[in-house]
Parts: C-alpha cells; structure tokens; sequence
C-alpha cells in the first residue's frame, strides 16, 4: 500500500498546484513547495491512514499541525480560548478512533496533495502573500476557510466571536521560520 503525496519532484519536495485566477503569473499554473517540516508531519499523517486502511481526512491535516514543535495553530486555538488547544487534541483523538470503527471498511484512499482543496487554498494564500513555501500558517488559514465538517464543529464549539478571534490570530501572526531539523525556538510575531 504505496502512500504518497503527489507531485514530488526529484528532490524530494512536494509541489502544490495552483490554477486560480489572480494567482498566477499569465496562463500557468503556479507551482509552491511545501515546507520540508509540514510536509513531513503530513507525511507522517499520510502513511498512518495507509498503515490503518482508512482514508485520509481534514482532521489529519490539523493533528500533523499540531504536532509540530512550538505548534503555530495550537497557538492560534489557546489565544482564541484559553485550553481550547487542548479540547482540539481531544477532539482529534476523538475522531480519529471513531474513523477506525466507522471507515476502516471504505479503506486508505491515495492522497494526492497536489490537488487537495485545502492544500491548494494554502498554496494560493502563498503565491497571494509571494511567500516562498507553502507553511502551517498557510495550511491552517486554508483549514479555517475550508468546508470540512471537522472545521465547522470547531467553530460551532466556539462561537462565532471565538472563531472570528481564531481566524484574526492565524492570519495576522505569522510563524518565525524553524531551524532545519524543525525544532528550534519558533516564536511568532
């Protein structure tokens, strides 16, 4: 069972596409790398729903980004509300056992993140902000903005105040960029 994630080039370095008017340079799709440390705490996620035969979801989106070192969107959620950072990994580890019982029959599906709506949302946000790699900060803005059930849950729980707060955090602060093993001091300004 092969988990990939789409369009890696022969560096190693994920790809995401971006075919948007008003984010492209003429009539080509843009291109953006993804950050060497999203993609692999996404990879990580990826071949977890591989090795556990259940598709890949949103969700995994948001635990690979909140398993980073100094986690930028566990940041976002406790300045939101103070420990909701918390109740989102227990939401996580919620949905991820409900995912075992309930969609382990459907089994892993490839993932491609190279057309993934999400990922292609944080790509445009890059190319938008002429940021050089698509990063968390991006990916979770694309999350905030999505139509994930898993994303309307956590603005339900907090509030349309809350959240607004939520999204007003994660897109005025931005992560300062990671040591090269991704887990140096991150502080965001």
């Amino acid at each position: 069972m092969d988990a990939t994630l789409g369009s890696i080039t022969a560096g190693g370095q994920v790809l995401v596409v971006v075919n948007s008017p008003g984010a492209n340079i003429g009539d080509t799709p843009e291109r953006v790398p993804l950050d060497d440390v999203v993609q692999t705490a996404i990879a990580a996620q990826v071949h977890g729903c591989a090795n556990t035969r259940v598709p890949f979801r949103s969700p995994h989106l948001v635990a690979a980004l909140m398993k980073l070192d100094q986690s930028f969107v566990a940041f976002c959620f406790d300045e939101a509300c103070a420990g909701y950072d918390q109740k989102v990994r227990e939401k996580l580890d919620n949905f991820l056992a409900r995912q075992l019982r309930q969609e382990a029959a459907i089994g892993y599906l490839p993932v491609d993140l190279s057309i993934d709506p999400v990922m292609v949302e944080a790509a445009r946000i890059a190319l938008v902000e002429k940021a050089k790699k698509v990063d968390e900060r991006h990916v979770f803005l694309a999350f905030l903005k999505s139509t994930s059930g898993f994303r309307d849950n956590i603005a339900r729980d907090l509030g349309n105040d809350r959240f607004a707060r939520l999204q007003r955090t994660a897109q005025d602060r931005i992560p300062t960029p990671r040591d090269a093993g991704g887990t140096g001091a991150h502080l965001f300004e």
